[in-house]
């Protein structure tokens, strides 16, 4: 009987072990932006507080191998305290960010992960400790031991399942915290019944776990106040600057500023905003179809955002379907808030699909005429599957003739290379490249028809009967000439060709494949098996 409690024990200690190491991963993926060192960076944190906690549980254990049902209580202490600083420790994380006490978010030593530490100590004591109550030092002590083991690890996934995908789902990271938090609480309180002996004891064990639970509770709020606004400005935080709307799911963290920016895992993800005349977002690569497609009929747009891409595209004159593939189902919240773009969503035209890009990609058969994809910074964690060279590949497959493949390289001159080494035509437009097994030549006049025919859900985009607007055009027509293919590339001696391409990009409207071409010839391509830059960006502050 004394081993089944054990058993349970330990799977509770490993379901809350795990899971408060989501809720951290949660914020040191929002403060980085999700770059890929940090899960490596968080999880060896969390394994040398283990080991630690597991190092110093020993002192705590008798030699003889016998076990005073009173050294309970310690079992019961260490999970009470380790539970409390599982709940405090998140939000005082994000206090030291916006303190400026993490360098800006580099992780260039431990010191950001200390809280991770020193909870994951606490945490790490209880296994062993547990262990030398519930395994008798005899003969059958290793198939016992190794009976917890097995208990603490299905503790352990389920704790990951569990807390990832449906509490967090469900529930802010303050509301997660407190419900773990309680649930640690329960079962210190059940450990002491199980060792003390009055009445009196017991109701005063009942009532420091409802203290407690009631204590956690009623601090949330104020605990984690600003939490995501913390994470984000960091030392520039401001307790009056506030995010507009905060979307929180399984998915990830989605946040808007009062300016209407989105920032998707706490990073730059786009504007509400469809406006050629008042272009916040670079909203003219969306236009820019017709000026090299003559017919465009089908779109696939991968990544929804703020839907102000998909809105352009939807209304397109010519369009008759458009599919768009999004996998954080908060972002269709977010847009529900927004009058313009929300239309999008009852537009038979549109087929919103909530599933993964590339795994789309590969199960449909359906072609293109345009794939599009207004592609997340080329540095961030598991990036590389929608810029590699395989996945250019797979697009390639879903393209019909004269099909464009067009995405945002971020400033990536590697996710150039990727394109060049499957598309035999490759063209610049802003940071985005576009690529086609055909020739595309860019066609003025067809451009002009177009948006000048072209409305939002009956609002014109440019009335071109009006001298600004026309001017609008007329600048947008010139920037397709800026750099034509018989201009030597315009670059400094000494610049290098990468930072050419960042000047290019952000100054020219359209880049000829000619100019592209001198950069990315020595440039090693993103591919699946070297996943890019992720593994060599190094994390800075905003």
């Amino acid at each position: 009987m004394k081993l089944v409690f054990a058993c349970v024990l330990v799977a509770l200690s490993g379901f809350i072990a795990l899971s408060y190491e989501i809720l951290w991963f949660r914020v040191f993926a929002f403060a980085t932006g999700g770059a890929a060192i940090t899960f490596s960076a968080l999880l060896g944190a969390y394994l040398l507080g283990i080991a630690l906690g597991s190092l110093g549980s020993g002192r705590f254990c008798r030699d003889d191998g016998a076990f005073s049902p009173q050294q309970l209580k310690v079992v019961a202490l260490f999970i009470l305290l380790g539970n409390i600083a599982g709940f405090y420790s998140v939000p005082y994380i994000a206090d030291q960010f916006a303190a400026g006490l993490f360098g800006g978010g580099q992780f260039s030593n431990i010191v950001p992960f200390l809280p991770v530490v020193f909870v994951s100590a606490l945490l790490g004591a209880q296994f062993p400790l547990i262990s030398h109550y519930g395994v008798e030092p005899d003969e059958l002590a290793g198939s016992r031991l190794s009976i917890l083991y097995l208990s603490n690890i299905l503790g352990s996934v389920l704790g990951s399942l569990l807390t990832g995908f449906v509490l967090l789902d469900r529930f802010s990271i303050a509301d997660t915290a407190v419900i773990l938090t309680s649930l640690g609480v329960i079962l210190a309180v059940t450990l002491l019944f199980a060792v003390l002996k009055s009445g009196r004891a017991k109701l005063g064990a009942i009532a420091v776990g409802v203290a407690t639970t009631l204590g956690v509770g009623l601090n949330a709020d104020w605990a984690f106040h600003h939490i995501y606004e913390k994470l984000f400005y960091k030392s520039g935080y401001d307790e009056d600057v506030s995010f507009k709307y905060v979307i929180e799911n399984k998915s990830g963290v989605i946040t808007v500023d009062q300016g209407d920016l989105i920032f998707g895992g706490g990073l730059y993800d786009g504007v509400f905003s469809t406006s050629l005349t008042e272009d916040r977002n670079i909203i003219k690569r969306a236009y820019l179809l017709s000026l090299f497609h003559p017919e465009p009929k089908k779109v696939l747009m991968i990544g929804l955002s703020s839907g102000s891409w998909a809105t352009v595209y939807a209304n397109h004159p010519q369009l008759e379907s458009l599919t768009v593939v999004e996998i954080n189902p908060g972002y269709v919240e977010l847009i529900e808030k927004y009058p313009e773009q929300r239309k999008i969503l009852d537009d038979p035209k549109v087929n919103l699909v909530m599933d993964d890009g590339r795994r789309f990609l590969n199960r449909t058969d359906e072609k293109y005429d345009l794939i599009v994809i207004n592609t997340t910074f080329h540095w961030r964690s598991q990036i590389s599957n929608l810029l590699s060279v395989e996945f250019n590949q797979l697009v390639q497959e879903h393209l019909r003739e004269g099909g464009i493949y067009q995405f945002n390289t971020t400033g990536s001159t590697e996710s150039i290379r990727a394109a060049f080494d499957v598309f035999p035509y490759v063209v610049g437009s802003y940071n985005h490249i576009l690529a086609s097994d055909s020739p595309m030549v860019p066609d003025t006049e067809r451009w002009r028809d177009v948006i000048g025919s072209y409305s939002i859900y009956g609002s014109p985009v440019l009335d071109l009967d009006t001298p600004e607007n026309s001017q609008t055009m007329a600048e947008m027509i010139g920037w397709t000439e800026e750099l034509s293919p018989d201009q030597p590339l315009p670059f400094q001696e000494e610049a290098t060709l990468n930072e050419t391409y960042q000047r290019m990009s952000q100054s020219y409207f359209v880049i000829p494949q000619v100019h592209l071409e001198p950069i990315i010839q020595d440039v090693e391509p993103i591919t699946d098996d070297n996943m890019g830059v992720e593994w060599k960006h190094r994390i800075s502050g905003k």
